[in-house]
């Protein structure tokens, strides 16, 4: 059950309606990081790449275009190319350890042995960019339309996004520090 914070609140009226677990809730408003959170982002729409052993996830509505995964796996991840992932590039161990290198989660995989959404929440600011739950949490926008969110979430703290409270990666043109 959500229950609103009492009393003054740095965080954005929306943020305030994320279901955050434990005390997880109270670190974010005793922090100074201030986090434009104005819309929720439409229905994820996502791909998916697989070799039999894995199935590579990728949510381009989720990708801050960080460029780890191509810079680092060029044989699987190729933007130029249609499909743009090339699954049979690398080992399924290589391609695991790479797509866990992506800070935005639009790229996860998929596989018999991924446990359930942990419980256990990580939030990393990204100098210069989002902000980055790791975990299972619900947002709720000011209509009240409610998403569930599992895995890497990147959430806008430059107020650029044309995807709030979600990033789209408008923190590098703005030079956002």
């Amino acid at each position: 059950m959500f229950v609103p914070l009492q009393g003054p609140s740095i965080l954005s009226p929306d943020l305030d309606q994320i279901d955050f677990p434990g005390n997880l809730r109270e670190n974010l408003t005793s922090s100074s990081s201030i986090l434009p959170i104005i819309n929720i982002m439409a229905e994820e729409k996502s791909k998916e790449y697989s070799n039999g052993e894995i199935t590579v996830v990728w949510k381009p509505e989720m990708c801050i275009h960080s460029k780890k995964c191509w810079k680092h796996l060029p044989e699987v991840f190729q933007p130029r190319n249609r499909p743009w992932v090339q699954i049979g590039g690398a080992a399924s161990q290589k391609i695991m350890a790479q797509v866990s290198q992506c800070p935005s989660g639009a790229l996860s995989i998929r596989n018999e042995e991924t446990p359930s959404a942990s419980t256990a929440i990580l939030v990393e600011v990204m100098q210069g960019g989002p902000l980055i739950v790791q975990g299972s949490i619900r947002v709720k926008g000011s209509d009240g339309e409610e998403v569930l969110k599992e895995g890497k979430t990147a959430l806008c703290r430059c107020g650029a996004s044309s995807k709030k409270p979600f990033c789209d990666g408008s923190h590098r043109q703005i030079e956002f520090d």
